[in-house]
């Protein structure tokens, strides 16, 4: 049926050619009308052999123009007769148009390229101005001053005439110019091609890539197609090697396609295993559609694929409504690239719908390795994995994202996602997934900052509002979307669904998190192994059936940290597990789940610091063995690594280093590198800026209700706290000191924290060698940025291709090891505020900070002002249930409708110290011992406050004496510097 339309449709182009030739001016009123009639040319012309023709002409002033006239060949020369005249001037002659009958009487018009400039003389016969290579059959010489003119279809013809051939092909190198100067339909063209499958690509084999540098100069490319459904390489250029593609405007592209399928690059090829880069800046595509079908890999509506070693830099590239699908690695701009690739992205942005059958969907990316997005935005919808099946063990379901689907390692910085996201396992507003292979929970690292995300999120399972499931660390990370999980045992949360590590600074959801049959669910992150939340709130509500619940974290393991965050949504949870305001469980209790025990991976990285060769492979114990000169030098790059899981130096991802750095700047001529890092500054700058604003709005507009707190109590409370968790963030970003300070001192409170509970040292090894190899930090990015390959998660790609060992930093073993034998948590909630209302009816561990601490876990310095109102009893104002050996220092409980004020149940040998709650919301306990209760004139008084750090210069807590006022975090504990010990 498609082929039969497309033939209906060519047909009647044809008829309508034949009715109604290219317009002819000349008469009065025609402003070039001149006494020139005669154009004479010699080898532009070589090949045409048509005695009438209609000559299509720009003028200086960019107006294109036609002349009829007839044609004579003469001992080498063309005699160009034209019935209207040229007034004195420079024009250039696009092309020349003849008429051709057919066998069946039809009149049809083919196309001759000329491109030439003429200078026309009122007495003397014309000049041409330009020069002429017969090698390449076109005007120009290929110089950056003097490049190859293309001013029509039958121009591409002739460059693919040349990279399509064997003996040819050498004459396209890196440094060959094109530059268009028209607009061109290519309906024709494609239907010349082959009459039934269309449109044959320049560079249609990876040996015979097309070379160059082609400049459309905002010129379009219309009514290109091809319908080669079981081939690769469709699109303009089939493939790529070192090539630079500027300004092209493609309209109405129709490509259908198997692999490596785009509408202006079908692959981007690399030799050998050198980084050879293909780049296109300020290219766009709009209308028709890119698509292919059963078992497709690598469909893009601006570049299909990427090869192994490639490296591609899309800048200011926009898919405007070109709707792209296919299978496998399919994305608005880039649909997929190979292991060992890097992909670059910047002021990109998609508008059209994405679609895929199984892994790998994303507005700008389906499927990637190593990944850099900066200043994108995507508003189309994505769906991903809409012919997967569970069952099917043969397709994958992975990675659907509004930025990317499926990753490696991956750098997403002032990105803003508004459109739909529907997947089914992998799901984020941002990022979807960065899995490696599908059989075991293995992720590789993404790093996410100034990023929102605005668009719905639906998915089974691993579903986010900027993150399905990744090994994830984000800052200024900001989701109003609602996100919706499905599946039973699901992991679901507003910031990301499932992660092996979670470092999360300064992150705001403000969606709804639903999931009907959840295994975890939080507001900000569904699950994490373990890892570190600081300066993050939640104000979207919490509506699951789940095992796990809290208004920022579901479930959480050993090892975790989370400091002066905070929960303002209604945390309601009809499922039996525990449930908290804050964290539903949080600790290991050494015996997690095989799911819950998510190995953690960067992927995998070639060795540099001077050695160049084989990739080795690190997992586990097998760090402390490893005695080649490679292992040694990977050894010494694991040393330099600062621990600290928000090692990622957001420094290096701006505009002035990493991009450019990585060869886009040689690219381009030195005013061109110099705009477009301007621009690159700017559009940065105005992301990064509008997210952090619009954080700041929903803070400080935000409120609590009226009658919400006990009696007594002032509502004006949550601006003051919202007010010093701004004065927080200021000193955060006041300097990278500081940025150091708040991550030095996270760590180092765990690790005093391990010291206090039981000084082992191979428990600390252990620790210390999974941070290092599992944290992307500055020194560590720095050397290896260029060597980054990591596995994505497009099956279809072939993992199994990878051909050595892959490299896995971090430690499987360690990890398991950690997660199954610790009987320690060295976990601390500290200085965290649940202003939420919770209910849980049906479980036995409600928290209004957690639902459940399991061993030697620590929280302190909290604050519960948020209401219950479940139908459970056994709940309590900070914690539901404390395992053995945990402490609870200098809370405050003052919501209502708890059962007890503090915990409802807990375990042998606790520590609870200084703790305190309002009276009015407990009116049955008594005012004396542990906890002790304050009255309405107390709570607001600094010195009711025993043994608290109260309104010193960086004191942890505040107190205003005001009436319904009452202590609140003040300064961050992170934001004192401590001395490393030697």
């Amino acid at each position: 049926m498609f082929y039969l339309c497309g033939l209906c449709a060519v047909l009647l182009s044809a008829c309508q050619e034949e009715e109604n030739p290219l317009p002819a001016l000349g008469g009065a009123g025609d402003p070039y009308d001149g006494p020139q009639h005669v154009i004479t040319l010699r080898q532009e012309t070589e090949d045409f052999h048509f005695a009438e023709f209609v000559c299509r002409i720009s003028t200086e002033e960019g107006t294109t123009i036609t002349r009829k006239g007839e044609h004579l060949r003469l001992d080498g020369t063309s005699i160009l007769t034209l019935e209207t005249g040229l007034k004195a001037g420079v024009y250039r002659l696009l092309s020349l148009e003849a008429p051709v009958v057919s066998a069946a009487a039809d009149t049809v018009w083919t196309e001759y390229g000329l491109g030439c400039r003429v200078e026309v003389s009122e007495v003397d016969t014309t000049k041409v101005l330009d020069s002429y290579s017969r090698a390449m059959r076109l005007s120009g010489s290929g110089t950056a001053e003097d490049p190859f003119i293309v001013s029509s279809s039958d121009h591409l013809k002739r460059i693919r005439n040349v990279a399509n051939d064997q003996v040819k092909n050498h004459l396209l190198t890196p440094v060959t110019h094109f530059l268009q100067v028209a607009d061109i339909d290519m309906d024709k063209a494609s239907w010349d091609s082959d009459h039934e499958f269309g449109w044959l690509a320049i560079g249609n084999l990876p040996n015979n890539p097309f070379r160059g540098i082609y400049d459309g100069d905002g010129h379009t490319i219309g009514n290109l197609w091809a319908k080669r459904e079981h081939s690769a390489g469709i699109a303009l250029f089939g493939y790529t090697e070192k090539a630079v593609l500027k300004q092209i405007r493609m309209e109405n592209p129709r490509m259908e396609g198997n692999f490596a399928v785009g509408a202006i690059v079908g692959g981007a090829v690399s030799a050998g295993d050198t980084r050879d880069k293909t780049a296109l800046f300020g290219c766009t595509t709009a209308g028709g559609s890119i698509r292919a079908g059963e078992g497709s890999v690598g469909v893009g509506g601006i570049i299909g694929e990427v090869d192994t070693y490639g490296m591609v830099v899309l800048d200011s590239c926009v898919n405007m409504s070109t709707a792209v699908s296919g299978a496998y690695g399919i994305g608005g701009l880039l649909g997929a690239a190979a292991l060992y690739s890097q992909s670059y992205l910047q002021q990109c942005e998609n508008h059209a719908a994405v679609t895929s059958d199984y892994t790998g969907a994303g507005g700008l990316v389906g499927s990637v390795d190593s990944l850099f997005v900066l200043g994108c935005r995507n508003s189309g919808a994505v769906t991903g994995a809409r012919a997967y099946n569970a069952s099917d063990a043969a397709n994958g379901g992975f990675g659907t994202g509004g930025i990317a689907g499926g990753t490696g390692v991956s750098y997403l910085y002032s990105c803003i996602n508004e459109g739909k996201i529907d997947g089914h396992t992998g799901v984020g507003g941002i990022i979807g997934s960065t899995r490696v292979g599908s059989d075991e929970l293995l992720f590789n690292n993404t790093l996410v900052k100034s990023c929102r995300n605005s668009g719905a999120v639906d998915g089974e399972s691993a579903v986010g509002g900027i993150c399905g499931e990744a090994q994830f660390g984000c800052y200024a990370a900001y989701n109003t979307g609602d996100v919706t999980a499905h599946a039973g045992s699901a992991y679901v949360g507003g910031i990301v669904g499932n992660s092996s590590i979670a470092v999360v600074h300064n992150a705001l959801n403000g969606g709804k998190v639903t999931g009907s049959s959840a295994e975890s669910a939080g507001g900000i992150v569904g699950k994490t192994t373990w890892g570190a939340l600081f300066a993050t709130q939640n104000f979207g509500d919490l509506a699951v059936n789940a095992r796990y619940a809290g208004g920022i974290i579901g479930l959480a393991g050993n090892y975790t940290m989370v400091n002066y965050c905070c929960n303002a949504g209604f945390v309601q949870n009809s499922g039996d597990g525990p449930t908290g305001g804050l964290v539903g469980e949080i600790g290991d209790p050494r015996e997690w789940s095989a799911m819950n025990i998510a190995s953690c991976v960067l992927g995998s990285a070639e060795c540099v610091l001077g050695v160049l060769g084989p990739v080795i492979a690190v997992t586990g114990k097998a760090l402390s063995k490893t005695s080649s000169a490679v292992g040694k030098a990977f050894k010494k790059l694991v040393h330099v690594l600062h621990i600290t899981e928000t090692a990622a130096d957001w420094l290096l991802i701006t505009t002035d280093t990493l991009i450019l750095i990585e060869g886009v700047a040689e690219m381009l001529t030195e005013e061109e590198a110099e705009l477009l890092r301007a621009s690159l500054d700017t559009k940065v700058e105005e992301t990064d800026t509008a997210v952090r604003t619009e954080m700041e709005s929903a803070r400080r507009g935000f409120s609590l209700a009226s009658g919400w707190l006990a009696d007594g109590l002032s509502s004006g409370i949550a601006p003051s706290y919202l007010g010093n968790l701004s004065t927080v963030l200021n000193f955060y970003e006041a300097s990278d000191d500081n940025n150091d300070i708040i991550n030095y001192n996270i760590n180092h409170k765990r690790e005093e924290r391990y010291e206090e509970i039981e000084e082992i040292k191979h428990v600390k090894e252990i620790v210390q060698k999974v941070i290092a190899g599992t944290c992307i930090c500055v020194a560590a990015t720095a050397s290896i940025i260029s060597g980054f390959v990591t596995g994505g998660t497009t099956t279809a790609i072939a993992l199994t291709a990878i051909g050595s060992v892959a490299t896995v930093i971090g430690g499987t073993n360690a990890i398991v090891e950690g997660a199954t034998d610790y009987q320690n948590n060295a976990v601390i909630l500290s200085q965290c505020v649940n202003l939420g209302k919770v209910t849980a009816d049906n479980s036995d561990r409600v928290g209004g900070i957690a639902g459940h601490l399991q061993q030697y876990c620590l929280v302190k310095d909290c604050l519960n002002a948020g209401p219950y109102a479940g139908s459970s009893d056994k709940n309590g104002g900070i914690i539901g249930r404390g395992d053995s050996r945990f402490g609870m220092e200098r809370c405050l409980s003052v919501g209502t409708g708890w059962d007890e004020p503090m915990a409802h149940s807990d375990g042998d040998f606790t520590d609870y110290q200084d703790l305190y709650f309002y009276e009015r919301a407990y009116p049955d306990k008594g005012s004396n011992g542990s906890p002790r209760s304050l009255t309405a004139n107390e709570i607001k008084q600094p010195g009711s406050y025993h043994n608290w750090d109260v309104n010193g210069t960086n004191s942890v807590w505040q107190v205003e004496e005001r009436d319904g006022y009452f202590a609140i975090p003040y300064h961050s504990e992170m934001e004192e510097a401590v001395e490393e010990e030697e």
